[in-house]
């Protein structure tokens, strides 16, 4: 899945994002609004790998993006954070989450 807007690229992870997941998810502030303390660099790891094997999981009941700033030629600039989503049929509930770099806040 790829979603793009004028100021948004949304896209599926890859193990090149373990880094910036690393940065994002090992902050305290960011942490701070998490049920999980900052995570090291292998459970950053960890989260990409489980992102990435969701994504090819039928049904696909987990739906993990990372998220850019699009440039002007169209193209994934920095990452600035994570969105996801899960369906529980069964229960009947949807949950939907994110988290942001500090520095990509305020921008509406």
């Amino acid at each position: 899945m790829h979603i793009q807007s004028a100021r948004l690229t949304l896209r599926e992870f890859t193990l090149t994002d373990v880094p910036a997941m690393y940065a994002l998810e090992s902050i305290a502030e960011v942490a701070r609004y998490q049920t999980w303390p900052p995570r090291t660099l292998e459970e950053a790891e960890e989260t990409v790998q489980a992102a990435i094997a969701e994504a090819e999981e039928v049904p696909r009941v987990i739906i993990e993006q990372a998220v850019f700033i699009t440039l002007e030629d169209k193209t994934a600039g920095a990452f600035i954070g994570r969105v996801g989503g899960r369906i529980d049929a069964d229960a009947r509930t949807a949950e939907v989450w994110f988290s942001f770099m500090p520095s990509a806040g305020g921008k509406g």
